[in-house]
């Protein structure tokens, strides 16, 4: 099991590959929002990781931490939204410019960032 640490480090490292990937082409652009999200997911399994000392093995489980911790109650918005789009560039092939993904980098990733490190450190 990744400990809480091990998932803020790979959570850092997700922020900073949607980061390179914003400077590339604006085809591959979009791409940025899944690193982002999956940032997010590992700000989430550090909260879930100090909390609970559990680690959710897939999306089903760590839902499920959502309703009853109050610390990711505050970002349920921000996380649906930003998996949401997440799954737009997988599966749709929505295209997102890089003011919009530099927005929801801020809004949602920035957010969630700076609620859970509260919380962890």
């Amino acid at each position: 099991m990744p400990t809480q640490k091990q998932h803020i480090k790979i959570a850092n490292i997700n922020e900073e590959l949607g980061n390179l990937i914003l400077t590339l082409e604006n085809k591959y652009q979009p791409w940025a929002i899944v690193a982002y999200f999956y940032s997010a997911l590992h700000w989430v399994d550090a909260c879930i990781a100090k909390d609970y000392k559990r680690d959710p093995l897939n999306h089903h489980k760590r839902e499920t931490y959502f309703p009853i911790n109050s610390t990711l109650k505050k970002i349920y918005i921000e996380y649906h939204q930003l998996k949401s789009d997440s799954e737009s560039v997988r599966y749709k092939s929505i295209k997102f410019n890089k003011k919009s993904i530099t927005s929801i980098k801020n809004n949602y990733l920035g957010k969630i960032k700076r609620i859970i490190s509260k919380r962890v450190s």
